[in-house]
């Protein structure tokens, strides 16, 4: 299936990440890292996947669960939620990714470079996460360590000259 790329800066998505599991882990960790909000839906969690979640239910998912979403992360591996999510998309219309099945996936987690504002996003379109990671790696390496310093210089002068006090 062909993929189309479009950078998009999210404001206060509602996301729900389904599974309590190491690759969950991973998801909410990459969330955590960009002060991303989610609620979690799981039979079992660790400690630290509970302390990044906004809000924690140890329990199965619900196809109602559903529709107070607009972007559902199913990280639990088990085809018959993998089915249930799918219909329920098909009626609600959030964005579903299905971890490690790229062709049940609306969209895929980039591999990021964060330096205070400045992110950049390395995709393979769900073909090979860890060649994004490595071309992701070898960027990281050619940018100044100061980046997010210039970034957020730049922006308190771009606000100083936007908004003037009365």
């Amino acid at each position: 299936m062909r993929r189309h790329t479009l950078p998009i800066v999210l404001h206060n998505p509602k996301i729900l990440l389904i599974g309590g599991g190491d690759v969950a882990l991973q998801k909410a960790r990459v969330m955590a890292r960009n002060s991303i909000a989610f609620d979690l839906i799981t039979l079992a969690c660790n400690s630290e996947i509970a302390r990044l979640a906004e809000r924690v239910q140890l329990r199965e998912i619900e196809a109602k669960d559903c529709r107070h979403y607009r972007i559902i992360i199913d990280a639990t591996g088990n085809e018959a939620v993998h089915r249930m999510l799918i219909a329920q998309r098909n009626q609600e219309g959030f964005l579903l990714n299905v971890v490690d099945l790229p062709d049940l996936c609306d969209f895929f987690f980039a591999a990021l470079i964060e330096r205070g504002p400045i992110k950049i996003a390395v995709s393979s379109s769900g073909a090979s996460p860890a060649i994004a990671q490595t071309i992701r790696d070898k960027i990281v390496r050619m940018l100044p360590s100061a980046l997010g310093e210039l970034a957020d210089k730049t922006l308190k002068e771009r606000l100083r000259g936007i908004i003037r006090p009365e």
